[in-house]
């Protein structure tokens, strides 16, 4: 059980920094996933000389513009997310 609550805690708190697309489709979903692979390649490329923090700051904006990470999650979860714990907001 334990186990299980840390699984959604993590989960709940990498969709919440990740949050945005708000589930509305896109205008032109070939034009976004093609965005999405380009960023993605470039990133790839230039993994080495961007580092951790370089290779978040470039693909974070390009994940949250194309997948709804939070309803993405919630589904993964399933019906144990109505249970999990959320992150207090009181930090």
């Amino acid at each position: 059980m334990r186990r299980l609550t840390s699984l959604c805690f993590a989960l709940s708190l990498g969709a919440g920094l990740l949050a945005g697309g708000g589930g509305a489709l896109a205008a032109n979903p070939q034009s976004e996933v093609r965005g999405f692979y380009d960023t993605l390649l470039t990133t790839m490329k230039n993994g080495r000389a961007l580092g951790q923090s370089g290779r978040y700051a470039r693909l974070a904006p390009a994940v949250d513009s194309v997948f709804d990470v939070p309803s993405m999650t919630r589904l993964a979860v399933g019906s144990t997310w109505a249970t999990c714990p959320r992150p207090s907001s009181n930090r």
